[in-house]
């Protein structure tokens, strides 16, 4: 995986791989990152009071974009603390999303912890259950398939969308291929795209959800979709995704799939 830190004289991001410097960027955009600072080198900057590469941002190339909104800055002073800080002083080890801006900023999405997630991660528990009485005015049911779509703005010219395409399981619940990605919003291209495959099912809650994995082996997510008993026949659903390529939230659309 690249390696990025700012380089001072050229104004303009460092990419190294396997130690060696292959190129600079005015703007990138990492995914998965981990910040790396050498404790040596900073201790060495201390005492000669002379500046030198000792830390960098590692992850996987992402496609550039807008700074999200949920994004903070993150700032490496090795003369104020030998970590990456937040904007209040805590350090600030890994991020699910990176954003290297022309200006020598760095903005991040921190990995979500568990306050953020609790609403989702709870309403994900009451779908690893049995199906309870009731549920049955639902649909779909485990011996049919469906599809459910959501598409979201992501900036100018671009949408996030996320699929979930669901087949009746052996003995319960479905299995469910997870497609999640960027699209110019004009000519539907698209931009980047993931797949993960999983399981899903309903449980307490009106609604189903389930887990993924993405196909290169990284953890994926999890994702609820919401239904009211009130209104069984409608197709117009919210759901909430957790994985930073899907969207994050909205109202999406249920169907056969066909």
């Amino acid at each position: 995986m690249p390696d990025v830190h700012w380089h001072l004289r050229r104004q303009a991001w460092s990419i190294r791989e396997g130690g060696r410097v292959v190129g600079h960027a005015a703007s990138i955009a990492l995914r998965d990152v981990t910040f790396r600072v050498s404790a040596s080198g900073v201790a060495r900057i201390r005492l000669r009071q002379q500046r030198e590469v000792v830390a960098h941002a590692r992850g996987v190339l992402a496609e550039s974009g807008p700074v999200p909104d949920d994004a903070v800055r993150v700032r490496f002073d090795p003369y104020r603390a030998p970590t990456f800080t937040l904007p209040d002083g805590s350090p600030i080890a890994s991020a699910a999303l990176v954003s290297f801006l022309p200006d020598g900023s760095c903005w991040a999405v921190p990995v979500p912890s568990e306050c953020p997630m609790r609403s989702v991660l709870v309403a994900l528990a009451l779908f690893v259950t049995a199906a309870p009485a009731g549920a049955g005015e639902l649909w779909p049911q485990h011996d049919s398939g469906w599809r459910y779509a959501l598409v979201v703005p992501a900036g100018p010219g671009r949408e996030r969308f996320g699929y979930v395409d669901a087949e009746p399981a052996r003995l319960s619940g479905w299995t469910v291929t997870v497609t999640c990605g960027l699209q110019d919003s004009r000519t539907g291209r698209v931009l980047y795209r993931l797949v993960g495959r999983g399981t899903s099912n309903r449980g307490a809650s009106p609604g189903f959800g389930g887990t993924w994995d993405w196909g290169d082996g990284r953890r994926g997510g999890s994702f609820v979709v919401t239904q009211s008993m009130r209104n069984p026949e409608d197709l117009r659903l919210r759901a909430e995704f957790t994985a930073l390529d899907c969207p994050r939230r909205g109202m999406g659309d249920l169907s056969t799939g066909d």
